[in-house]
């Protein structure tokens, strides 16, 4: 009673799967062909509506400008280095380098380390 729906019969044109093939083929891209037009002709109406209006399509749309540039992090600058390793330094920013603590701890004072 319930059962699934049929599909509807389409009569069928009686040409030969090949042909029916190609003609689909010619179809779409027919269609195709028809789509860039009005793709184009869409494009130069949004175009002159906008120009008229005195905006931009990217505000028609609410797309964003072009982001800003980033700035740049700015490297710390080096204040204290090791005169024997200069590998070692330090930007005076958190806790000191276990290098520096062990200078400090021999003696040495921060002035003699500092850049």
């Amino acid at each position: 009673m319930f059962g699934k729906p049929k599909a509807p019969q389409i009569p069928h044109s009686g040409l030969p799967f090949d042909e029916l093939v190609e003609k689909r083929r010619n179809l779409d891209l027919e269609i195709a062909g028809c789509q860039d037009g009005e793709v184009e002709k869409l494009k130069s109406k949004v175009s002159s509506v906008c120009a008229a209006l005195g905006i931009s399509i990217a505000e028609l749309f609410g797309i964003k400008g072009e982001a800003e540039p980033k700035r740049r992090k700015q490297v710390p600058r080096i204040k204290y280095r090791d005169q024997e390793h200069p590998q070692n330094t330090w930007t005076a920013k958190g806790k000191p380098p276990k290098w520096m603590q062990e200078k400090l701890d021999q003696g040495a004072t921060k002035e003699q380390l500092q850049v």
